[in-house]
């Protein structure tokens, strides 16, 4: 098998959102020294509003947060697919053992990825691969407005069909380096230099909606899986599309 020579550029956000927890409100303190101590995760920096907490470690590529109505963590380029699941799990299993927390009726988890994959193609290549590949655009389509194409994206909305509550969103196309400092803001965690002068993006939403109540265990399988999904489908695609 011919090995393929890419670079994957990527930002992730896992959110659980449930019913408003009043009780947030009288325990922020008690909480926020709880997060704090996740020696794990090495917190130095944190953020007390009125109904939110924020965290975030020495690197500035973890944060997490908490509030009345959700709770999550977000994750800047990391290193591995594999790295944003386990630390994933990792901070859930130890969030869950705070009083209060395995009690929340859960609305929707979800769990979004953004990645940029550069295999050094030019943003024409890329262009017509996505056109001529993932959209199947034929010639009639092309020509109905008689103009050139010059950038293409598409969002897709998808229900799995073996589970109505969990379903996916996505966004993809290929990117220009402008475009990519506009989507990755955050100057000091991706300076410009990181960015290839063209990508193939691609934004995924996997969610579960209504789940309830749940215990530990159950939340953290349904973590595994919705990632394990999302990061599956990132594969088949960036795979199908530049092949």
């Amino acid at each position: 098998m011919k090995k393929i020579n890419e670079n994957i550029i990527n930002k992730h956000i896992l959110e659980v959102r449930h019913k408003p927890y009043m009780k947030f409100l009288d325990i922020k303190g008690e909480m926020s020294n709880f997060i704090i101590k996740l020696r794990r995760f090495n917190f130095t920096y944190w953020h007390i509003s009125d109904n939110r907490l924020d965290f975030m470690d020495t690197s500035g590529k973890i944060k997490t947060f908490v509030s009345l109505t959700n709770f999550g963590i977000v994750m800047e380029n990391s290193p591995s697919l594999n790295y944003f699941k386990d630390q994933s799990i990792l901070f859930l299993n130890n969030i869950l053992e705070f009083p209060g927390f395995s009690d929340r009726d859960i609305t929707r988890l979800g769990t979004r990825s953004f990645f940029l994959v550069d295999r050094k193609l030019t943003f024409n290549d890329i262009k017509r691969k996505y056109q001529d590949k993932f959209l199947d655009l034929n010639p009639k389509s092309k020509d109905l407005f008689n103009a050139n194409l010059i950038d293409i994206g598409a969002p897709f909305y998808f229900e799995e069909n073996d589970d109505k509550k969990s379903g996916f969103n996505t966004r993809s196309g290929p990117m220009k380096k402008d475009q990519m400092n506009r989507t990755f803001v955050d100057s000091k965690l991706y300076p410009n230099n990181i960015f290839p002068e063209s990508a193939l993006f691609f934004d995924i939403d996997y969610f579960t909606k209504d789940i309830g109540k749940k215990n530990k265990e159950d939340l953290l399988n349904i973590v595994k899986k919705n990632i394990n999904r999302s990061t599956d489908i990132f594969i088949k695609f960036k795979d199908y599309v530049l092949e």
